[in-house]
């Protein structure tokens, strides 16, 4: 063998090596690293959007915060299901200040009836008795109570000559109103 074919042979050896080498090492190298740049990538997205969610989130409690009082008004206008003694003391101490007696019948629910409303609620009879003025200024305040109501029936008559002489309206002069309501107190 000549010096010019083992030189051949020598630079085929090493293009044969060389191109070994690129397919078994380089290539699988470069695939490792395009295959860690697309997880890169991907990893990077999503934690993009993980920093939007926590962005939105952020702004969402702060949204949450500056509705929470008026969240706590709403929820102070429902009457309390399971104790609505808050809102019969309301009622008494209104009719007090108003100048007028009441007398205050809890009325028990009909479920059919509550299950077609949106919203559960509670049921009373009043009778308000005194003068007109005093009667119509406890309905205005009722009107404007700090409580979600609604006057189903309202029924008003005058105190006869007759009924004065009953135990009932002891206290009371002819011409004073008696006002009979239905109200519905809406509860939480």
């Amino acid at each position: 063998m000549s010096d010019n074919n083992k030189i051949y042979f020598a630079i085929a050896g090493i293009v044969i090596i060389s191109f070994a080498l690129l397919i078994f090492i380089i290539k699988p190298f470069f695939s490792s690293i395009k295959e860690s740049s697309k997880q890169l990538f991907l990893t990077m997205k999503e934690l993009v959007l993980l920093e939007n969610k926590v962005r939105q989130s952020s702004v969402l409690e702060k949204e949450i915060e500056s509705l929470k009082p008026d969240l706590d008004r709403i929820k102070a206008l429902f009457v309390d299901l399971e104790m609505p003694i808050g809102f019969i003391q309301f009622l008494e101490e209104t009719a007090e200040s108003s100048g007028v007696q009441i007398n205050i019948s809890f009325l028990p629910q009909q479920e059919k009836i509550q299950e077609q409303t949106s919203f559960p609620f509670l049921k009373f009879q009043l009778l308000v008795l005194g003068n007109s003025r005093n009667c119509l200024q406890f309905l205005e305040k009722l009107e404007n109570a700090p409580y979600l109501i609604e006057i189903e029936n309202l029924a008003s008559r005058r105190i006869t000559e007759e009924q004065l002489k009953t135990e009932k309206y002891q206290g009371f002069s002819a011409g004073d109103t008696e006002f009979n309501l239905l109200i519905k107190a809406f509860t939480k």
